[in-house]
């Protein structure tokens, strides 16, 4: 009996491991694909022959895909980092820090 409650729960770990995944590749595709979609946009305003944007419009569009091309780069960064610490290359160090160094980019974006 301990044999097929052991095999329950391997599954039911199974299950909600799948679960977490599809969660987790799910929210980063969305984590991804939006400042791609900014990125696309903007630079689209800005290659569009009709468009009648003045100097301060275009810097403006420029200054946003920058921004999100960052954003984006910070993202595959974090993306990297995880499988590096997953994998054992990469080790946390814990040590104190402000809250606010943290929160203040988080709210910002």
């Amino acid at each position: 009996m301990s044999t097929l409650t052991s095999k329950v729960r391997a599954q039911i770990i199974q299950q909600q491991t799948e679960k977490l995944h599809c969660a987790l590749l799910n929210s980063i595709s969305h984590d991804l694909k939006t400042p791609l979609v900014s990125i696309i946009g903007t630079l689209s305003a800005l290659l569009d022959s009709r468009s009648k944007l003045d100097l301060q419009q275009k810097n403006e569009l420029l200054k946003t895909a920058r921004g999100e091309s960052e954003r984006l780069n910070c993202i595959v960064n974090n993306l990297l980092d995880m499988t590096r610490t997953e994998s054992g290359v990469l080790r946390i160090s814990k040590k104190p820090c402000d809250l606010r160094d943290f929160l203040e980019p988080v709210l910002n974006s």
